[in-house]
């Protein structure tokens, strides 16, 4: 993934995260959001609220280059978000589509962390020496060490 799109897909995804927290706002009646027109409630809030802050970590773990368990966290909140999305399914369902990039993202995510064999990495591992080469090479520095 190239750097400009990296930070292109940190934007939406910040966005996104943020616009959960329109939802949260609306659920706990600390305002009243005229693009969200059906109520909420407390609950909804709460999963308005866990929404936000999954994506919002998704968005970090993207921002921060961690690739471990980014996916995860990637298809967590695209799930959770889509359950609050659902609740409020004709106000909020164009978020649909930040999800579905969020799933691709975290499909990416996985494949890119994974192995793509089943043979070990072995880039990083030095060669083997043999036992004699060994006791040879200990000698040499033995020796010098003495001298």
């Amino acid at each position: 993934m190239t750097a400009t799109f990296r930070w292109f897909l940190v934007a939406v995804f910040a966005s996104h995260g943020l616009i959960h927290l329109l939802g949260v706002v609306t659920g706990f009646g600390w305002a009243d959001v005229a693009q969200l027109t059906k109520p909420i409630g407390v609950v909804g809030g709460v999963v308005w609220l866990v929404a936000a802050v999954l994506v919002l970590t998704a968005t970090v773990f993207l921002a921060m280059g961690v690739p471990t368990w980014r996916w995860a966290a990637a298809l967590g909140a695209a799930v959770i978000s889509q359950i609050a999305i659902a609740t409020s399914w004709q106000d909020a369902r164009a978020g649909t589509i930040v999800n579905l990039i969020l799933v691709m993202s975290a499909g990416y995510g996985f494949a890119a962390g994974r192995p793509s064999s089943s043979k070990p990495d072995t880039k990083n591992v030095p060669p083997r020496r043999s036992p004699t080469s060994v006791k040879r090479r200990l000698r040499e520095v033995g020796s010098k060490v003495v001298s």
